[in-house]
């Protein structure tokens, strides 16, 4: 409900329960690439000698059974995954053609206990595992080095830059835009979640996308409003390959739409939209969220549930959830 209200269209997730989201994706009317994860120690759903078949089942329900899921294998990242777990992951990647998605180099204690566990940096222990290649998307990236962004770049690898999440949490590293740009890496935008983020706006997402990096650089000409607004559509529509599709109005693609309201003070006068876009406009500015030509949203009215309903509903499981 959260990403509809803010104009997002297609998301990639991965973690647990991922065949309810799937279900509910379909009611929503919105677009799931959904990442069935593998973590050595287990998950709330399964214990860690039924991860494996449990997720060969969950890509066959759902492989080509609706267009608007897509399975996906995820391997949490290199430190909560061996390089056992990682070389599998890589064979049913390739066995079934799906995409992968992990976490790669978020902080720089990953990096440590992965270089005194094995040796190897993440990006390496992902290329050993097999895993370093063009169906893989790696989420934060920022303590990758020189050399890591050539290899990304070389490999045709896909990299998700999740800088609201990223200063939450406090990780300290910058993922080098720039640089992966330059390189001509694939470089998409996320949220990381409510957990790590406390939220799923997209509009945030590109603002702080747009700013981190020219206070980080000190210069305002990197990261410009057009390459961000590129990266939030058909950046994220190249990681998940489906560009032929979606991330751009053209003759031929499937309407995957918003409609903003730029009659608003903050908005008001216009001289340049892409920047508005990134730097004025807020996830509320939002008017409607079409996908393949069905409209979602209209006119800050969610069209394909009841909610108020999803409101009392998720208010109560809070409670529920802390005691209170």
């Amino acid at each position: 409900m959260e990403m509809i209200y803010s104009g997002t269209t297609t998301y990639a997730d991965m973690y647990f329960f991922e065949d309810i989201i799937a279900e509910r994706t379909i009611k929503a009317g919105m677009r799931g690439f959904l990442g069935f994860s593998l973590i050595d120690f287990g998950t709330p759903e399964y214990k860690a000698e039924e991860l494996f078949p449990e997720c060969e089942k969950f890509i066959k329900r759902w492989k080509n059974k609706n267009e608007l899921i897509t399975p996906v294998i995820a391997p949490h990242s290199s430190y909560t995954c061996s390089l056992e777990t990682l070389k599998k992951c890589a064979e049913i990647s390739d066995r079934y053609d799906i995409l992968i998605h992990t976490h790669c180099s978020e902080t720089q204690r990953e990096v440590s206990d992965v270089q005194r566990r094995y040796g190897i940096r993440p990006l390496e222990q992902f290329k050993k595992a097999g895993l370093l290649g063009q169906k893989t998307i790696f989420a934060h990236c920022g303590w990758i080095t020189k050399g890591e962004v050539r290899e990304i770049a070389r490999a045709r690898a896909s990299v998700s830059h999740n800088p609201v999440s990223n200063m939450k949490l406090a990780t300290g590293g910058f993922t080098p835009i720039p640089e992966l740009v330059n390189a001509n890496s694939t470089v998409a935008l996320g949220t990381d979640g409510a957990a790590s983020n406390n939220s799923l706006d997209m509009f945030e997402t590109m603002k702080f996308a747009a700013l981190i990096h020219k206070h980080h650089r000190w210069d305002p000409c990197v990261t410009p409003a057009q390459q961000i607004l590129d990266f939030a559509t058909i950046g994220g529509a190249r990681a998940l390959h489906i560009e032929n599709s979606i991330g751009s109005i053209e003759e031929g693609k499937l309407a995957d739409l918003i409609v903003i309201d730029f009659n608003k003070p903050h908005l008001t006068p216009c001289y340049d939209i892409v920047s508005h876009i990134i730097y004025a406009a807020k996830s509320a500015d939002v008017y409607a969220t079409i996908v393949n030509g069905k409209p979602l949203m209209l006119d800050r009215k969610i069209l394909t549930m009841d909610t108020e309903k999803v409101l009392s509903t998720s208010q109560m499981q809070g409670l529920r959830l802390t005691g209170e």
